[in-house]
C-alpha cells in the first residue's frame, strides 16, 4: 500500500528564479521546499520572496494568484539564513490548472551581496487515491 500512496505525489526540482510550468490537475495542495545557498557580500538582511502565478493553459498568460489563504499557517519567514531549508505549505484550491512558483532572496546592504535559492515543489492531496 505504501508504494501505491507514493504514486499520488509529484515533485518538481528547479532553480528558484526559473520556475517551470506545472500541471496541477488533480492536486489540491503543495509544499515548496526552498534551500537557501551561501549568502555572500555581508548583507544586513535577507528575506525570502515567493511568487505564485497561474493560467488556464500551459502557454497562456500567467497572473498572480489573488487568495489571502494561499499560504497555510505562517508561510514566509521574516528573514532567512544561509544554507537553510524552508518549507512553505500552499493551498492550491483557488489556482487554475497550470502554475509557476518562483522563489528569490532579497538582500539589503553589503558589497556585491548575492544569494541563491534552489526549489522543489511537491504536489499532494491528489483528488483520486489508490485503495
Amino acid at each position: 500500500m505504501k508504494h501505491s500512496m507514493l504514486k499520488t505525489v509529484q515533485v518538481v526540482p528547479y532553480s528558484g528564479a526559473e520556475a517551470p510550468v506545472v500541471d496541477r490537475l488533480g492536486y489540491l495542495s503543495a509544499i515548496l521546499g526552498v534551500n537557501i545557498g551561501k549568502i555572500t557580500g555581508a548583507p544586513i538582511s535577507a528575506k525570502l520572496s515567493v511568487s505564485l502565478l497561474h493560467s488556464d493553459t500551459e502557454e497562456g498568460s500567467f497572473v498572480a494568484v489573488e487568495d489571502p489563504m494561499l499560504y497555510i499557517g505562517d508561510p514566509l519567514p521574516g528573514s532567512v539564513q544561509e544554507e537553510t531549508l524552508y518549507n512553505i505549505d500552499i493551498d492550491l484550491l483557488a489556482c487554475k490548472r497550470y502554475i509557476k512558483v518562483s522563489a528569490s532572496v532579497a538582500l539589503e546592504g553589503g558589497t556585491d551581496a548575492a544569494a541563491s535559492a534552489a526549489c522543489a515543489l511537491a504536489l499532494g492531496d491528489k483528488t483520486s487515491n489508490p485503495v
